[in-house]
């Protein structure tokens, strides 16, 4: 196979904890959503997943990885809300850098063997 410009390669990286699955390309696209949005539940549906899924899913990354993710803000006059924690922030950042380039280097592998 020497022509191979139009073959692409689907990576998943996932990080297990406790053979867990705590975090994936899914949860950081919820949690960036979230950040966006201000709302974990209109973070949810954009992606089509409901509200209580998406709260187990945060709630079992935060627990595996023992730090907190996502700031709740309950009621209020501004009428709460949700965004990163500075370690969520920076672990989304360091996530998506590095399945960049995990991506990028299976790539190169994958035109280097067909």
């Amino acid at each position: 196979m020497n022509n191979n410009d139009h073959y692409d390669i689907d990576i998943r990286i996932r990080i297990k904890i406790d053979d867990i699955v705590t975090y994936g390309s899914g949860i950081s696209e919820l949690l960036q959503k979230t950040d966006q949005m201000g709302s974990i539940n209109k973070a949810a549906k954009s992606i089509g997943m409901n509200y209580k899924k998406a709260l187990n899913i945060i709630k079992r990354a935060e627990s595996k990885l023992g730090k907190q993710l996502i700031e709740k803000s309950i009621g209020g006059t501004e009428g709460g809300g949700s965004k990163l924690t500075p370690f969520g922030r920076s672990f989304v950042y360091q996530f998506n850098a590095m399945e960049k380039e995990v991506k990028e280097y299976a790539l190169k592998l994958m035109k280097k063997y067909f």
